[in-house]
């Protein structure tokens, strides 16, 4: 790897161990009513639950077989693969919990945390760009989408479909109210 490179713990275990990751129910974040989406209500259930669907582009990488085995240690991921080598990753969670974020260490048992589009950027290879994207909804309530870009060495840029209403602003005069778009 390169001076700018990491290394992330999972990429360093020994690959014959299995993992059992261990997720996390995850809210969308910015641009929607801060008061709507409370934890309480989700688990009440006064809204929808969460469906999404998680997937990433096609990209190349440097080492298939170890990128292969790493990804095979985290629950419901699938790793698409082209003819011309090229793999994608598709998450089999429709019940919300998404990427996989935390893993069990098998030696003692610690849960510990991880950051997927971290360990596939140290995959990569040269001048090519993963993207996760994800899309979903708490039913007709509340349209969810993000996505994040990444490459070798981690550099990234993330957007939301709530990045709009900031756009949006800037087709009106200061001070109009834009409303989200939510039930």
């Amino acid at each position: 790897m390169g001076a700018n490179s990491f290394s992330h713990p999972l990429n360093q275990l020994d690959l014959c161990y299995e993992k059992t990751p261990v997720r996390r129910y995850h809210l969308p974040t910015g641009g929607v009513s801060d008061n709507l989406f409370t934890q309480e209500k989700i688990m009440s259930g006064n809204v929808a639950p969460y469906r999404a669907i998680y997937r990433t582009n096609y990209f190349a990488v440097v080492d298939l077989t170890k990128f292969c085995k790493v990804m095979g240690m985290l629950s419901g991921i699938s790793v698409k693969q082209r003819a011309d080598g090229k793999v994608a990753l598709v998450c089999s969670s429709l019940n919300g919990s998404g990427w996989p974020d935390r893993y069990v260490d098998p030696d003692d048992g610690t849960p510990l945390e991880l950051n997927l589009p971290d360990i596939v950027s140290e995959f990569l290879a040269d001048n090519q760009v993963a993207i996760f994207m994800e899309v979903g909804s708490f039913g007709t309530h509340c349209l969810v989408g993000f996505a994040e870009a990444i490459i070798r060495g981690g550099e990234r840029r993330v957007v939301s479909i709530n990045d709009i209403y900031t756009r949006a602003m800037e087709l009106v005069p200061p001070g109009t109210v834009i409303t989200n778009v939510d039930h």
